[in-house]
């Protein structure tokens, strides 16, 4: 259930264009497009699947480890720097929670028991990361590392996971997903500065993303009706609904951007009789997205200008090597590439992809969509 992942005004003179219109390139002289993903690839020997963790600048990309397994779901940019979070390990170790700052790993874990980073948030010279542990009994404990110093948000014995972060002045709010001992009764959590903090009890429910905004902090995620079954695409503003979209199966915001007084969230919906699709909102209304076929996902979204810049890509469940990633500018998706990882793929190839984090750095002021 956790995330597959982690996070402006138009002047009355100018005339607002159509998702789409005019976009030539993925990258544009006001803008650079940063997503998180990685290769799937088949080792030869012995059959297995081995994930590498890639970061694409402006569609290009850079292997961020070849000779270890790696993992990468969240981006965050910081002056000049780029820090990508995920997970490595090796053949002696479990899954360790690690970022890369400039493609150089740090590792915050020891791999005894695996872990795993889905959300970062830079303060200056200070890094946070949010994921999960795992404890003695096999179960992820949410967990908020600063500078590598981890800080357990949740008791052990039971699910829970840290799922998005995002900072504030000196607070720091982490949302994720508890459960108390069943799979189906996921609550929607929210912790500031390392205390839970009270949220309207939402059963069946769970957060995968977070924007704090002056005194107000939204956070997005997916409610259900009470059965666990028909999930909603949801935001809450400060405890309370701001929108819900239901569908008649699962609708999920998995990454939401703040423009002036909109919501723009990306996720994914399930149309009866259908796989789930990537989806994108405007304030709960889906907008135009191509290329968003059955068992696709829309996981990270980010804003620039009058750009909006949404990672995803499709899901072949039976054979993840098919996987495709892409990068959507304005609802038209750009096919990402590999890099040289291994000798079975090739730098044109774009199978065996997936994207999940993205953000974006502004080169120069633009004016607002």
């Amino acid at each position: 259930m956790f995330l597959l992942a982690t996070l402006f005004i138009v002047p009355a003179c100018k005339k607002t264009e159509k998702p789409g219109a005019g976009v030539a390139s993925l990258s544009s002289d006001s803008a650079a497009v940063y997503v998180a993903g990685g290769l799937f690839v088949q080792d030869p020997v012995t059959g297995k699947q081995i994930l590498y963790a890639i970061c694409w600048k402006n569609g290009v990309p850079t292997a961020l480890a070849t000779n270890y397994r790696s993992f990468g779901t969240c981006v965050a940019l910081e002056g000049n720097d780029v820090y990508v979070g995920g997970s490595t390990s090796t053949a002696t170790t479990f899954d360790q929670a690690t970022y890369w700052k400039n493609g150089h790993p740090v590792t915050m874990t020891d791999g005894s028991t695996n872990a795993q980073v889905y959300g970062l948030a830079i303060n200056g010279q200070d890094v946070y990361a949010a994921g999960f542990t795992t404890d003695n009994s096999g179960f992820p404990v949410a967990t908020c590392w600063k500078n590598g110093v981890a800080i357990t948000l949740a008791p052990g014995g039971f699910y829970s996971v840290a799922n998005g972060i995002a900072i504030s002045g000196n607070d720091v709010y982490v949302v994720g997903e508890f459960m108390n001992g069943h799979l189906d009764s996921a609550t929607v959590i929210v912790w500031k500065n390392g205390v839970t903090q009270a949220f309207t009890d939402y059963p069946f429910s769970y957060a995968t993303s977070v924007v704090a905004a002056g005194n107000d902090l939204y956070v997005g995620g997916t409610s259900t009706s009470g059965n666990g079954w028909s999930n909603a695409a949801t935001i809450w503003k400060d405890d309370l609904l701001d929108w819900e979209v239901v569908y008649p199966t699962l609708t999920q915001v998995n990454s939401f951007a703040l423009s002036g007084n909109d919501i723009y969230a990306a996720g994914n919906l399930t149309i009866p009789g259908g796989a789930p699709a990537a989806a994108w909102w405007k304030n709960g209304t889906v907008l135009p997205l191509s290329g968003a076929v059955d068992s696709s996902f829309a996981s990270g979204i980010a804003i620039n200008g009058r750009d909006i810049y949404i990672a995803g890509g499709t899901v072949d469940y039976s054979y993840q090597n098919n996987n495709q990633a892409f990068c959507w500018k304005n609802g038209v998706p750009f096919t990402l590439k590999n890099s040289v990882v291994a000798p079975v793929k090739n730098g044109t190839d774009s199978t065996g992809l997936y994207a999940y984090g993205i953000a974006v750095r502004s080169n120069q002021d633009v004016t607002a969509p």
